[in-house]
């Protein structure tokens, strides 16, 4: 099976953590603009890869896990490109200006996005069925730093019970809330990387 567009839609998405992790280092670039480009062309290659599926021809006796693992993945990308570009939206219409915290978060999800690229390349090149090989480790690191996103999330939604300005928090929060559902797409992505495609 050819997984080019899975691939493709990998790459597009570690491009959408690329330009918001940079719009949340300066919100006043480009960056935001370029996440949402990116998340439209990750939604454009999880449509050709569907298309492409459903235009496939069924092999008469062979499993079709590899074909179904493959959609599952594609839709965890595409939701996890969906709160990405949630992400800058929001935080565009919050005016929400330059935060440690989210800088530190936008850096951990960036991360996942790309240990993400790297395990869905590998895995098209053959090397998933390696255990312990190239894809699964890649695999792992994305869960790892999806684990780090998730943690840190925690942290800084607590402490958000000491911020004076109750305007503020409530857009901190819902800020917050979107890293947390891109950090659970991403670990969702990852476990199906993890998996041997061949089941």
């Amino acid at each position: 099976m050819n997984e080019k567009n899975l691939v493709e839609q990998a790459r597009a998405a570690s491009e959408v953590f690329r330009s918001v992790e940079r719009h949340f280092q300066d919100p006043r670039g480009d960056a935001g603009r370029e996440a949402l480009r990116w998340a439209a062309s990750a939604a454009a290659a999880g449509q050709d890869l569907e298309r492409e599926l459903e235009q496939a021809p069924l092999i008469p006796g062979a499993s079709n896990g590899r074909r179904k693992q493959v959609v599952l993945i594609s839709r965890a990308l595409g939701r996890l490109c969906l709160a990405g570009r949630a992400l800058v939206e929001e935080a565009v219409r919050f005016g929400v200006p330059e935060d440690p915290a989210l800088q530190e978060l936008a850096h951990e999800a960036r991360r996942s996005a790309e240990e993400l690229a790297s395990a869905a390349e590998r895995r098209a090149g053959g090397f998933a069925r390696i255990r312990g090989g190239p894809a699964p480790v890649a695999a792992a690191a994305a869960a790892r730093a999806a684990g780090r996103t998730e943690h840190l999330r925690r942290n800084a939604s607590r402490s958000l019970g000491e911020e004076p300005n109750a305007v503020a928090a409530i857009k901190l929060s819902g800020l917050h809330r979107r890293f947390s559902e891109a950090a659970a797409h991403a670990a969702e992505a990852a476990d199906l990387l993890f998996e041997d495609p061949i089941q």
